[in-house]
């Protein structure tokens, strides 16, 4: 409240249902505006949209057409990270965000793009930069601050009781030994600090032009300035070093936020994508009561599937992710059944 509110770009998003009309929406952009003690909002989304349908939503348009004329809204945006359930559009991110775009409405868009994760992205880059639209991105650090911990999560579930197959074994003790040289490398080459892997990772996705900010998860006030000191940044050869030791040596625990490509293979229709984006929120981004709370809203079959399948979803991931590993571990994580 103390800066010039002019100097401040405030956005916020809302999830529209189909059930929504105008003067709903309207009356729930007054709350944020009170909430936020300001008289108008910079930006306004429509959040997670799960088709290209979805983003031309009428009632949407209808009440941001009339809050930007009562002067309470000014910029149209648009955020998504694809479909929360398997087959439940064919639409992905990508689809999604650039139906926006050449919708004509929106002014900026909010998507998943990282180091780790540029396929979608880069087409979604080039639309922005084509039209002119303001570019945001999420989920920008592919590891995170803990990520290098989950080894120890690893260990935990070797521990456990529960009968373990042979086939499962193996390949834990296979990613037992991935993370160990991961480590002693890490720590050699002096590339363990959190900074310098945040720092990789910002730089990477700020030294693209069209790129218009980052949207950045705080976990206490000391990290403000540490995220805000790399605004402008260009992309250095020991950024380009931090990142090709973390993708080479972490890549196969990463589960490519938005893609989704093994879930049509999974018999069961595990959302397999959305669980490990909780699972990214619990374990790098510290959100474990969110995340949890996503986890348990879901409405689909969850991750006991997973613990004695053969791993369909593993088989027919083109990133060579350890995809059952992660869901075994989002479920010691996520599930509160557990134990």
């Amino acid at each position: 409240k103390d800066f010039d509110r002019k100097s401040l770009f405030i956005n916020t998003k809302l999830m529209i249902n189909n059930t929504d009309g105008a003067q709903i929406i309207k009356d729930r952009v007054i709350k944020c505006l009170e909430r936020l003690s300001t008289s108008y909002l910079d930006g306004l989304m429509l959040w997670n949209p799960m088709s290209i349908e979805d983003v031309r939503n009428k009632e949407f348009h209808k009440a941001f057409r009339q809050l930007k004329e009562e002067g309470k809204v000014k910029f149209c945006g648009i955020s998504c990270h694809g479909s929360e359930y398997p087959r439940s559009s064919q639409d992905d991110m990508e689809k999604i965000i650039c139906g926006a775009i050449a919708d004509g409405r929106f002014d900026h868009v909010l998507f998943v793009y990282n180091y780790a994760q540029q396929e979608m992205g880069n087409n979604i880059l080039k639309e922005c930069a084509t039209t002119n639209t303001g570019a945001l991105l999420m989920k920008t650090d592919p590891f995170g601050k803990r990520y290098l911990d989950i080894i120890d999560k690893v260990d935990a579930l070797r521990k456990e009781n529960k009968p373990v197959d042979e086939n499962t074994s193996r390949r834990y003790e296979t990613i037992l030994e991935k993370q160990k040289s991961g480590k002693a490398y890490l720590a050699e080459d002096q590339l363990g600090d959190s900074r310098a892997r945040r720092e990789a990772a910002i730089s990477f996705v700020l030294d693209s032009p069209t790129v218009s900010s980052v949207l950045i998860s705080f976990s206490n006030f000391e990290e403000i300035q540490d995220y805000v000191s790399l605004s402008g940044r260009k992309l250095t050869l020991e950024n380009r070093t931090v990142i090709n030791a973390m993708k080479d040596k972490f890549g196969h625990l990463y589960c490519r936020h938005a893609c989704g490509i093994c879930e049509k293979s999974c018999p069961y229709n595990v959302p397999v994508n959305t669980i490990a984006r909780f699972n990214h929120y619990f374990i790098s981004q510290k959100r474990e009561k969110y995340a949890i709370q996503k986890y348990i809203e879901l409405q689909s079959p969850k991750t006991a599937r997973c613990l004695n399948c053969e791993g369909f979803c593993e088989s027919n991931c083109p990133y060579g992710v350890s995809v059952r590993t992660i869901m075994a571990i989002a479920h010691e994580n996520l599930d509160l059944n557990v134990g």
